[in-house]
């Protein structure tokens, strides 16, 4: 839900995730590696207590290949095809996405989605005073538990993280945060990974899992130079006959991605924001030929939420041209922060409430259903909050649980809207933020210069159109959605300047 180290660790977040390298450390159950130089680093990776020492394998998996070495001494600086030498920082995120809005009291504000073992998973909470102590506790799928405390400090924010192990249990796991004699709980489901990844154990190892037996992989190496990352050079290795490798490698010195033999590339998957930075960026400049690898991988790794023959969904997006649809519920229906019942139950419908569908969110089925990702305005003591969730479309009983109101957002809309400039943007299209004096530029609730601001992003953002075009103060604005899922609307341009231009990535 948004506007949604083989060591297990917690992390308490007072700003926004790609802001956090300006901030201090965050808390932690078990105390992260802080990131050394690369003649510090140990030969060996810390192994957690009550985990094998084969960096956290499942004790029946083969011991990892390695740890070989990736050296910066060793590495061929030749570029292969489809390699870029430099890959321009377009820059990404900006401000707090959550805790904006005037919470009258604490409330979960994310919940974490169901993901991966070894992939990160959040819950935020907002409304807190200063001073208060939140108690974060998750429970495992086996019965075993862990705890933090931490310090709510002036914003009222608390952001906990939680990323297990590769031999942790699949399952459900239960977020838990209380303080001030409130108590809140969330839960997440995490699965074991089914395609290649590749991830950061620690400052100085990483673990490759899942790919084929013996295949050879070159691992890429960038370092970061006044916004530009400049490529440095790669090395091939050849994993195991299980598919994996351990491998020795300087993670705080650069910037990595991996690549196989048939060309599909994989990104590291880490918890460093700067990392994550980096990916979104390169993957700005990858090859459409690379995107639809790297999609058709994705979908694979969700092949659990396929849906089986007879769940048919009923919206009509064609009518909407590329818009947002509007739907309401039949009868009683919650909306919740994953796609299964035993999710948390976010809100209940109010007898004929009108949530909107995205034509870019798919139907997707899960715990018997077929559900829908839907956005929706609450309206609180404070103002009216957007924020997204699930919503049943198809029962258990294949049957139909939402009708379909208008293939058009409730806002009025304006094929051209007078000024001195023409819209050169389309439904369903792809966007970026303009560059023009370097200041960051507002996402709002609604269209309209006096509607409320609910983030500030640079330069260079990504964007997906999502709805629009709307005729209001004089300029064309659109529904868009950003690359981490934040949902809003901004406008084309002010006065004589484009604040919004075509971008295809």
């Amino acid at each position: 839900m948004n506007a949604k180290n083989i060591l297990p660790v917690f992390f308490i977040l007072f700003g926004f995730l790609l802001a956090a390298c300006s901030t201090p450390g965050p808390a932690t159950i078990a105390p992260e590696s802080v990131s050394p130089s690369p003649d510090a680093q140990t030969d060996t990776p810390t192994v957690p207590t009550g985990v094998t020492p084969e960096l956290g394998m499942p004790t029946d998996t083969p011991t990892p290949k390695g740890p070989e070495v990736f050296s910066t001494d060793n590495l061929n600086d030749v570029p292969p095809d489809g390699i870029l030498k430099e890959i321009v920082s377009l820059g990404f995120g900006g401000g707090d996405p959550f805790c904006s809005f005037p919470y009258t009291q604490p409330s979960i504000a994310s919940d974490p989605d169901d993901t991966e073992l070894m992939m990160e998973a959040e819950v935020v909470t907002c409304g807190w005073a200063e001073g208060d102590e939140l108690t974060f506790t998750v429970t495992f799928p086996n019965g075993h538990m862990a705890e933090e405390k931490a310090i709510v400090d002036e914003s009222g924010r608390g952001a906990f993280s939680y990323r297990p192990a590769l031999d942790d249990p699949e399952g459900l796991y239960r977020f838990e945060i209380s303080g001030r004699g409130l108590k809140f709980e969330s839960n997440v489901y995490f699965r074991a990974p089914l395609v290649p990844r590749f991830y950061a154990i620690d400052d100085g190892h990483l673990l490759f899992n899942n790919f084929q037996p013996h295949e050879k992989i070159r691992l890429f190496l960038y370092f970061y130079l006044s916004d530009v990352y400049v490529f440095q050079g790669w090395q091939e290795f050849e994993l195991d006959a299980s598919g994996q490798l351990l491998l020795k490698a300087p993670a705080a010195a650069g910037y990595f991605f991996a690549q196989t033999a048939p060309g599909l590339e994989i990104p590291l998957t880490t918890s460093n924001s700067l990392q994550k930075g980096f990916q979104m960026n390169r993957e700005a400049s990858m090859s459409a030929e690379s995107l639809a690898k790297r999609q058709a991988l994705e979908a694979k790794s969700q092949a659990h939420l396929a849906c089986p023959t007879g769940f048919a969904s009923q919206i009509d997006f064609k009518a909407a041209q590329g818009q947002a649809v509007e739907v309401r519920p039949f009868g009683k229906a919650w909306l919740y922060a994953n796609p299964r019942t035993s999710a948390r139950q976010v809100l209940r419908f109010e007898p004929g409430q009108v949530v909107e569908i995205s034509p870019l969110d798919l139907l997707i089925c899960a715990d018997g259903r077929g559900w829908r990702r839907v956005y929706v305005d609450v309206k609180t003591p404070a103002g009216t909050l957007s924020t997204s969730g699930y919503v049943i479309e198809i029962d258990e009983n294949k049957k139909n649980r939402l009708e379909q109101v208008s293939g058009k957002p409730a806002t009025p809309t304006a094929a051209l809207c007078p000024g001195p400039l023409q819209s050169r943007l389309s439904p369903e299209g792809r966007a970026r933020v303009a560059f023009t004096d370097g200041t960051k530029m507002r996402i709002r609730a609604r269209a309209g210069f006096t509607q409320e601001t609910l983030r500030l992003v640079p330069e260079g953002t990504l964007l997906i159109i999502t709805g629009g075009p709307v005729c209001i103060d004089g300029t064309t604005w659109w529904r868009i959605r950003t690359r981490d899922d934040f949902d809003g609307w901004m406008a084309e341009y002010k006065d004589t300047v484009y604040l919004l231009e075509p971008f295809q990535w």
